[in-house]
């Protein structure tokens, strides 16, 4: 990141415990030598292009008390493109790992270096379907639903908050491949804000 060394103030979204409405945010964080010294200070949603495209787009991700660990999934609307929710690096690149191996899907690890597996959702048909039976994938979405409960993610329905983040059409702040998103404004905007 093109920033000075400081302390910088950032655009984060904040999510809620009802439902998929993300107010815009503001969080400020140190960079030192072009990198922002986000971790142990908050928790950071990633979107990377999984068509062919290069785009990524990271952000503070405010409103849970998570514990160590991450959740990667590509069933993310509407693009599906994957999305990578953590506290640490190595949980995100763990937890992605995983439903890149799967050719799509969700994936849950705790611990810092997400060197547990807590669920796997194989999802390899768009990043969104299965093709194994109705009664395997619902007892792992279930598993997929428990651990990001345990995990910290607390809401009606967990599921539903990790993958609408990406939703550009739903207000009020979303996150894509090319940029964070006012939705009310239908305008992208960047990743910090005036101080």
């Amino acid at each position: 990141m093109d920033l000075p060394d400081g302390t910088h103030r950032f655009r984060a979204m904040r999510v809620n415990p009802r439902d998929t409405y993300t107010e815009a945010a503001e969080i400020e964080l140190p960079v030192r030598d072009g990198e922002v010294a986000w971790e142990g200070r908050t928790v950071l949603v990633r979107v990377r292009n999984r068509h062919g495209g290069t785009g990524t787009v990271f952000a503070p991700l405010l409103g849970r008390e998570l514990g160590e660990g991450a959740v990667a999934t590509t069933y993310a609307h509407d693009s599906h493109n994957l999305l990578t929710i953590g506290t640490s690096w190595a949980a995100m690149a763990a937890a992605a790992a995983a439903v890149v191996a799967d050719g799509g899907g969700v994936a849950v690890v705790r611990g810092a270096a997400g060197d547990t597996v807590d669920a796997l959702l194989p999802l390899p048909s768009g990043g969104s379907v299965s093709a194994r039976p109705a009664a395997q994938v619902a007892r792992e979405s279930g598993a997929v639903r428990a651990a990001l409960e345990e995990w910290g993610w607390t809401h009606l329905n967990p599921f539903m908050s990790v993958s609408t983040l990406t939703l550009a059409v739903s207000p009020a702040l979303k996150i894509t491949d090319r940029s964070l998103v006012d939705v009310v404004r239908r305008e992208p905007v960047g990743p910090t804000t005036a101080a």
